[in-house]
């Protein structure tokens, strides 16, 4: 499958029809460049010019609350105690969305995340992320990384969903690496219908530290809640959710939860 680059009006994007200015490029904090523009093909280490802090990973998931105020509420929009967020990244994730339908979101999400200082990620959909210059994760199922990869800016992250060692040392071994692992499900999940069966926190550990000794960031994923997140945390870059947060009664105190379950290990380790 062949990736092509997206034209600069490719999309009907809802702001355009308004007559509206497109989105304000943000910096790779959220948005990472504008529309897909020929360049170089980027170097092994250009993805560790932009890279995910240690945090929280938030998915989100058109099923449970709304998206939109979930995420401002988990992403702390209305802080005034000048402390950062605990969220490291946000990712749109909607497998039955149009293109048109997750760009429209993402210019929602997009403010938010900025004002945070938070890079937003696009699940799978690469003409979107060409179009507004968002990040993109993308699974083993998906388009192959090296094309979504060079379709891409440098400074645009790309992230590579990996369950086992062999897809590990796949993603090591390309001649661009991934910005980092997607590693699970850790825990057996009902969020994603096709999941396969948890990992567990021992092979976790294992497939961390091949991603790590390879250069590549890991992200532990699945059935995490704050009671086994601190588990987790120690052996990972970053601890991603979708349902303790979104479908939580108070996505602030979950994401905190979370955050502090998380620094709780990792002060220990």
């Amino acid at each position: 499958m062949h990736i092509a680059r997206a034209p600069a009006h490719g999309l009907e994007l809802t702001h355009r029809s308004r007559g509206q200015e497109r989105l304000p490029r943000c910096g790779w904090t959220a948005l990472c460049t504008g529309p897909s523009r020929l360049r170089p093909a980027p170097s092994r280490k250009a993805h560790m010019t932009s890279r995910l802090r240690r945090g929280i990973y938030l998915v989100t998931d058109p099923h449970m609350n709304p998206v939109v105020e979930t995420v401002r509420l988990a992403l702390g929009v209305d802080k005034r105690d000048g402390s950062g967020p605990a969220l490291c990244a946000v990712q749109i994730r909607d497998k039955h969305a149009s293109d048109a339908d997750v760009a429209r979101l993402a210019e929602q999400l997009a403010p938010l995340c900025a004002q945070r200082e938070v890079p937003l990620f696009i699940n799978d959909r690469v003409a979107v992320a060409q179009e507004l210059g968002l990040h993109v994760h993308i699974g083993q199922g998906d388009a192959p990384f090296a094309e979504v990869r060079e379709s891409l800016p440098p400074e645009c992250m790309v992230g590579l969903s990996a369950g086992n060692a062999a897809e590990i040392a796949a993603a090591g071994a390309s001649p661009v690496m991934p910005s980092y692992l997607g590693i699970g499900p850790v825990y057996s999940t009902a969020t994603k219908a096709d999941a396969p069966s948890g990992l567990g926190v021992d092979a976790l550990a294992q497939y961390a530290r091949q991603a790590r000794e390879l250069g590549m960031p890991s992200v532990a994923i699945g059935g995490i809640a704050p009671e086994n997140a601190r588990a987790i945390a120690p052996h990972v870059d970053a601890v991603c959710v979708v349902s303790a947060i979104m479908a939580a009664d108070d996505p602030a105190a979950a994401t905190a939860a979370l955050d502090k379950a998380r620094a709780f290990m990792e002060e220990e380790a």
